[in-house]
This record gives structure tokens, sequence and C-alpha cells, in this order.
């Protein structure tokens, strides 16, 4: 991933980014060629030192076969076009703000039944967790657990190299940065415009 160092963010930044947008697009490569699926991930465990995500696609996915060796997880964050009419400066050119983030590194699949529902039964805590009434999985009707998974195929992916790209105007000026925030809220685009303000 080119990443210019201006929007290198630190590496804790980009393990807080993956728990906080755990959905990403996986993509492993098969005999045609890359093959990528939109599916979460999460750390296995809540350890901060945790190099180990997991996740599941459908069995029947022709991407389920490929769930073996190297792969690349892309966390996309917000992202928004930035107009040169949002510079009240010297002029520029059209310019994109956005987050991006890439995880790396070999997959094992987990086809033990077992290790399967201890990956839903994660990826449901950490999804969870956060509600007023969290929802477990020992609240699910064990007949239809029983019955769908063997549908999905679990996977585990530890990260080797992780790296990211927080591109937010931080090479404007102060106040140029201020127009283009001022800007993007304006146009919709919110999430960027918080983004930047959290940056400043």
């Amino acid at each position: 991933m080119h990443v210019p160092p201006a929007y290198a963010p630190a590496p804790a930044r980009l393990r807080a980014w993956i728990v906080a947008h755990p959905f990403a697009q996986v993509v492993t490569s098969g005999p045609a060629g890359p093959l990528a699926t939109a599916t979460p991930l999460v750390f296995e465990t809540d350890d901060p030192g945790e190099t180990r995500l997991v996740g599941h696609i459908a069995r029947r996915n022709p991407q389920a076969a490929t769930l073996a060796g190297p792969a690349l997880a892309i966390f996309s964050g917000p992202d928004a076009y930035v107009s040169p009419r949002s510079y009240l400066g010297k002029p520029d050119l059209p310019t994109w703000n956005y987050v991006a983030v890439q995880a790396r590194g070999p997959l094992t699949p987990l086809d033990d039944v077992a290790d399967a529902r201890a990956v839903l039964a994660r990826a449901i805590h950490v999804m969870e967790r956060r509600r007023r009434d969290p929802w477990s999985m020992a609240e699910a009707d064990p007949a239809r657990v029983a019955a769908l998974s063997p549908h999905i195929r679990a996977f585990r992916l530890r990260i080797e190299r992780v790296e990211g790209a927080m591109k937010l105007s931080q090479t404007k000026p102060p106040g140029e940065r201020t127009n283009v925030i001022a800007a993007l809220a304006a146009d919709g685009a919110a999430e960027v415009a918080a983004l930047m303000r959290e940056e400043a």
C-alpha cells in the first residue's frame, strides 16, 4: 500500500480503526485470479497485542475454496471528493480525502464445527457488547444454529503487516483545512468533516 508519510497514522490508530470498522473486503487468489468478499472481521481476543482476525463466508461462495494461503483484508472508512472550490487561497486541483487500512497475512480455514461456532460467537459478542441489552448466540435456537453451521466456512487471518492511510488534507494550512471541513459538511460528507476536525 502506498502511504505518503503525511498520511500515515500510528500503528495503534490502525488497530483501533479495524476494531471500530470491522467490515472488510477479504481478497484471496483462485485459479481464475483474485476473489473478494465483504464480511466482518474481528480480533480473535481482546488482547491489545492480538494479531489474529477471524471471520466467515458462505461455504457456497466460490472464494470459500481459496481460504488458505496469502490474503489481504481491506477496511475502508468514509471518503469524499474535495473540490478546488473548497480552497480560498491559491488555486488547487481536485483530490479525495479518505481512510483505508489493509491487513496482510496467511489465511487458515477453520473447518471444525466447534471452531466455526466459536468464530460466530466471538463476532456476535464483539458486535453486541456496545448495546444496552446484548444478545448472545446462547439465545439462538440450537436446531437453527446446527442447521446453518455447515453452510459457512470460518477462517483465521494472522496479520503479518498492517498499513493504512488517513488522507485528510494534512498538508494544507490550518485555514484551508477549516474551509475544506465546512465545504465537506455542506456537501453531505459529514463523516469525513468530523474526522478532519478530530485530526486538527
